[in-house]
């Protein structure tokens, strides 16, 4: 009975209701080559509702109620971790092995910027639970006019190709 207690404790309030809308914005794809992981990424869409989502947790966690915006305006943004079992660096600046493409509504996004973030701070582990220990935690924005209402984001390279989509 105390075990329940604690379970129905434990997925209530705000850090559930945040992780809620975490799970339903990231998407996990992997990419496979000669029986080994080529990538593996967990792709999250920083659409309005997750923004909402992400600025809510973000004042919560630090007691704050300054301004912030999740994602600069007129961008489509992603952030995704991605990591390989393959003997080579991950790169998706553009000018390297793994191009980074997505499309709002069917029409193709132009890539504003794809970078790294070295070491992700603790906000940022606390707002994107699919940074581990393996992984790489990228930000990619995409230029857009309006915010789709669907998204397709493919992470390509010669070794291997993800999809991941939201309605």
């Amino acid at each position: 009975m105390i075990a329940f207690l604690f379970a129905a404790a434990a997925s209530a309030g705000p850090r559930a209701d945040y992780e809620r809308a975490w799970r339903h914005a990231t998407r996990h794809v992997v990419a496979y080559r000669e029986m080994a992981t080529a990538l593996n990424a967990r792709i999250t869409w920083v659409d309005d509702a997750f923004a909402k989502a992400m600025t809510q947790e973000r004042d919560r966690l630090l007691s704050s109620d300054t301004p912030w915006q999740a994602r600069p305006p007129g961008t489509v943004q992603i952030v995704f971790t991605a990591d390989s079992r393959l003997d080579h660096d991950l790169n998706f600046t553009g000018n390297e092995d793994w191009i980074v493409s997505a499309w709002g509504d069917g029409a193709p996004l132009p890539l504003v910027d794809c970078v790294p973030v070295d070491k992700p701070d603790p906000l940022q582990r606390a707002l994107f639970p699919q940074i581990d220990r393996w992984a790489d935690l990228w930000i990619a924005r995409f230029e857009t006019s309006t915010t789709p209402a669907s998204l397709r984001v493919t992470i390509a390279s010669g070794l291997g190709a993800v999809e991941a989509s939201w309605p």
